[in-house]
């Protein structure tokens, strides 16, 4: 792929990401019931990605016990990050007083 070609992509992806905005907030102003929806399909995309990307690197790195160091904060970083999730599970009623 060419320079010119990656740049044109780019700047197509980066226009479709103001319209979805721009398409976002206009149907989020008039549909409230549509917002979790949206909210649903976000997290759900941004979970495929995390998981088809990583998980993959994360199971290699976790199966590899030679080097402890590694093995151990692969494991203590998924472990916070499932902690981190239910405290916000059991807890999002406290933090719209936050925001």
């Amino acid at each position: 792929m060419s320079i010119k070609q990656a740049l044109l992509y780019n700047v197509m992806c980066a226009m479709l990401a103001f319209a979805g905005v721009i398409l976002g907030i206009v149907i989020g102003e008039y549909a409230s019931d549509f917002k979790m929806w949206v909210l649903a399909l976000t997290a759900g995309g941004f979970l495929y990605v995390a998981l088809v990307s990583m998980l993959p690197d994360l199971i290699k790195t976790a199966c590899d016990k030679s080097d402890k160091w590694k093995f151990l904060i692969v494991h203590v970083g998924l472990l916070s990050g499932i902690f981190c999730m239910l405290l916000i599970a059991l807890y999002e009623d406290s933090f719209e007083n936050f925001f």
